[in-house]
C-alpha cells in the first residue's frame, strides 16, 4: 500500500485506529509498517484488530492467525465509529466460538499448550546465573512440605497458596505470557470473554505441569547461599539464588495492605481543621476559604524503606517478569530467631564447637590480669589463693557465659534434626563420626551426651584456657598475656566457677 493510500484509510478508518491501541495501558498505535501490508479496506481493519489486546490473547495463545485472517468478520463501514465497536466485539466472539469448536472437536487442547508452555518457560523458584540469563537456575516449588524454619515457596505451595509464577526464558510466541494471564486472573481474560471451560483447562495443564516439573527438588536449600557453582557439561554455572518472585508478589500485597490499614486508622484518629472565623473588618468567609490551608493527609509509612537482598552478582529485575517494586523488598530473608539455634546445631555436625570472646570481654580480663599481677602478696600467695582471685570478676563473666551457651545448644541439638539426604536424623555422637574427618573433641562429645560432669569441666576448662592464651594479648607486643604458672591457675579457676555454677 503506497503512503497516499494509507493516508487516506487512517483517515477512514480513524474511530477503528483509536479503539486499536495495543500493549498493558492500551496506549500502543498499529504500527504503520504493519499497516502498510495492507491491500484493501478488510485486510487494513484486519491490522487494526490484530492490535486489540483481547484480539491478540486468542491469537498468540492458540496460533490463529491465519484462521483469523480467513475467517474475520467483514470490514465495518468507513467513518461509522459505532460499527468499528461492533466490528470489534464480532472479532472477539469469532475467535471464542472457534476456540470453542475445536475444543470440542478434539482440534485444539488448551490444557497440553498451558502445559508445554509452563514446562518450558515457567517457574517459581529463579536465580540469576552470572554472565547469563535465568534459564538454568529455575526450578518449580514441589508440593511436598518442608520442616525448614523459614517460610518460602515451597513452603507456601504445600499449603496450597497459589503462587504467581514467574518466567525463566524468552517466550518468543508470546503463549507462556498468555497462559500467565489466565493463570493470575487478568482483567483481560473477562474482556476476552474466555470460556469457562477453556479457563478450566489451561488451569488444569498447568497444574499437571506443575506437580511434574517439582518432582526436581533439593531437600533442604540454605537461605545463607549467595553464589553456588552448579555443574554443566566440563564446566560450572556460576548462581546466585534469588527469593521467588510470585513469593515476593504475595508478600508486597500483604505488606500494602498493611500500610493502608495504618493509613487509614491514621486518618480516623486525626483531628478535623477547625473551621476559621472571619474577623469584623478581614476579608469576605469565602476568600477566607479559599486561602485556608488545611492539613494534608498523610502519606502511608512505608513498611521496608530499602533494598536488603543479601545476594550478589545479580540485578532481581533480570530473573522476574513481576514489578520490581515487589521484588525488590528487603522482607523476605528475614531470619527468624530459631533459625540462628538451627545453624549452630547443623554446623555442630561438621565442624567442632569454638569459644567465641568478645572485645569487651578479653579487654576487661587483660585488666583483670593486669592487676593481679600488680599486686605481690597474690604472687607470692599460696596457689589456692591465687586461683581464687583468679576465680572472680571478668574471667568468672567469661566462664558463665560460655557455660550457658554449651548447656543451650546441646538443648537445640537434642531437639534438632539434621537433613540427611531425603532423610532427618537426630544430632548424636554417631552421626558427628560419621560426619567429620577428624574425631569430635571431649568438649563436642559432652555437648552432644548432655554430659556435664568433670569431663566437661576440664574439657572446658582447656578450651577457655586456651582461647584466653590465643587471644588475650598484650597490646604493645602483642605477646600472650598468660605464662605457665597463669594458664595453670586460671585453668583451675575455670574447673570451680563451673563446678559452682
Amino acid at each position: 500500500m503506497d503512503q497516499e493510500t494509507l493516508a487516506q484509510m487512517k483517515l477512514d478508518y480513524a474511530g477503528l485506529l483509536a479503539l486499536c491501541k495495543g500493549g498493558p495501558a492500551r496506549t500502543t498505535p498499529v504500527p504503520d509498517d504493519k499497516l502498510k501490508k495492507a491491500f484493501d479496506p478488510h485486510s487494513f481493519c484486519l491490522v487494526c484488530a490484530s492490535n486489540v489486546p483481547e484480539i491478540d490473547f486468542y491469537l498468540k495463545l492458540f496460533s490463529m492467525q491465519d484462521w483469523f485472517a480467513e475467517h474475520a468478520p467483514p470490514a465495518p463501514p468507513s467513518g461509522d465509529d459505532a460499527a468499528a465497536r461492533a466490528y470489534l466485539d464480532a472479532c472477539i466472539d469469532s475467535l471464542s466460538s472457534e476456540v470453542v469448536r475445536c475444543m470440542d472437536a478434539g482440534q485444539c487442547d488448551p490444557a497440553q499448550i498451558a502445559s508445554e508452555a509452563v514446562l518450558d518457560c515457567g517457574t517459581h523458584f529463579s536465580g540469576k546465573l552470572i554472565h547469563s540469563d535465568a534459564n538454568g537456575a529455575a526450578m518449580f516449588a514441589p508440593a511436598a512440605s518442608t520442616t525448614q524454619p523459614h517460610v518460602s515457596s515451597r513452603s507456601l505451595a504445600a499449603r496450597s497458596i497459589r503462587l504467581p509464577l514467574d518466567q525463566s526464558k524468552l517466550d518468543n510466541k508470546g503463549v507462556y505470557q498468555r497462559v500467565i494471564k489466565v493463570l493470575n486472573q487478568d482483567a483481560i481474560v473477562a474482556q476476552a470473554r474466555v470460556p469457562a471451560g477453556v479457563i478450566a483447562a489451561i488451569e488444569a495443564g498447568a497444574a499437571r505441569a506443575i506437580k511434574q516439573a517439582g518432582q526436581r527438588r533439593p531437600s533442604v536449600v540454605d537461605h545463607r547461599l549467595r553464589q553456588i557453582l552448579l555443574p554443566a557439561a566440563e564446566g560450572y554455572l556460576a548462581v546466585s539464588p534469588l527469593a521467588a518472585g510470585g513469593w515476593c508478589v504475595l508478600a508486597d500485597q500483604a505488606a500494602g495492605a498493611v500500610e493502608m490499614a495504618q493509613f487509614l486508622q491514621e486518618q480516623d484518629r486525626a483531628e478535623p481543621p477547625e473551621s476559621p472565623q472571619p474577623k469584623k473588618k478581614g476579608p469576605k468567609p469565602k476568600d477566607i476559604a479559599a486561602n485556608d490551608t488545611a492539613p494534608q493527609p498523610k502519606k502511608p509509612r512505608r513498611l521496608f524503606e530499602r533494598l536488603g537482598f543479601p545476594v550478589g552478582g545479580a540485578i532481581v529485575r533480570n530473573a522476574s517478569l513481576h514489578p520490581a517494586r515487589a521484588v525488590q523488598n528487603p522482607l523476605y530473608f528475614g531470619v527468624p530467631q530459631r533459625q540462628v539455634d538451627l545453624r549452630a546445631a547443623w554446623s555442630f555436625v561438621s565442624a567442632p564447637v569454638r569459644l567465641f570472646l568478645t572485645k569487651a570481654e578479653l579487654e576487661k580480663f587483660a585488666a583483670q590480669h593486669a592487676q593481679i599481677r600488680g599486686y605481690d602478696s597474690i604472687g607470692q600467695s599460696s596457689s589456692i589463693t591465687a586461683v581464687g582471685v583468679q576465680a572472680s570478676g571478668a574471667l568468672a563473666a567469661i566462664v558463665y557465659s560460655q557455660h550457658r551457651r554449651m548447656m543451650e545448644l546441646s538443648a537445640v541439638i537434642s531437639e534438632a534434626d539434621y537433613p540427611n539426604g531425603e532423610t532427618r536424623v537426630s544430632i548424636d555422637e554417631a552421626l558427628l563420626r560419621a560426619k567429620r574427618t577428624e574425631p569430635p573433641s571431649e568438649l563436642d562429645l559432652c555437648i552432644v551426651r548432655r554430659s556435664f560432669g568433670a569431663e566437661y569441666r576440664a574439657a572446658m576448662a582447656q578450651a577457655i584456657t586456651d582461647a584466653l592464651y590465643r587471644h588475650a594479648l598484650d597490646k604493645k607486643t602483642k605477646a600472650p598475656l598468660l605464662g605457665a604458672v597463669d594458664r595453670e591457675r586460671i585453668s583451675r579457676a575455670v574447673k570451680n566457677l563451673l563446678e559452682s555454677a
